[in-house]
């Protein structure tokens, strides 16, 4: 049985034993080492939140949790103008949690 689920503008599709993991779960997942790919689009400055809820179905799909490796797929999406706006934060991941941390400064930004 697959179940769809909407991300605003994002269809992700589950698996019922891979929802069942990921509802069910009451420890966090350990970041695991695994070949994916994913192509994220262009970042959208007009519609960043919608854009980072698509991110984050693409991420669910191809099992990325290693925020490290969210913040190095998002950083490929942004433009250059968006990488002159954020040197900062991309001249060096911030610690603990690079991802979720670049996320909350570009919304806080560009809102």
């Amino acid at each position: 049985m697959v179940r769809f689920y909407l991300f605003q503008f994002s269809c992700v599709s589950l698996s019922l034993e891979t929802e069942q993991k990921y509802m069910m779960s009451t420890e966090p997942e350990e970041p695991r080492l695994t070949a994916v790919s994913i192509k994220l689009p262009p970042f959208w400055t007009g519609g960043a939140k919608a854009w980072f809820n698509q991110a984050e179905g693409q991420f669910i799909t191809k099992g990325i949790t290693a925020s490290i490796t969210k913040y190095y797929y998002v950083i490929q999406a942004f433009s250059q103008e968006m990488s002159r706006q954020f040197y900062d934060l991309l001249r060096t991941p911030p610690p603990g949690t690079p991802y979720e941390t670049l996320k909350l400064e570009s919304l806080n930004i560009i809102q």
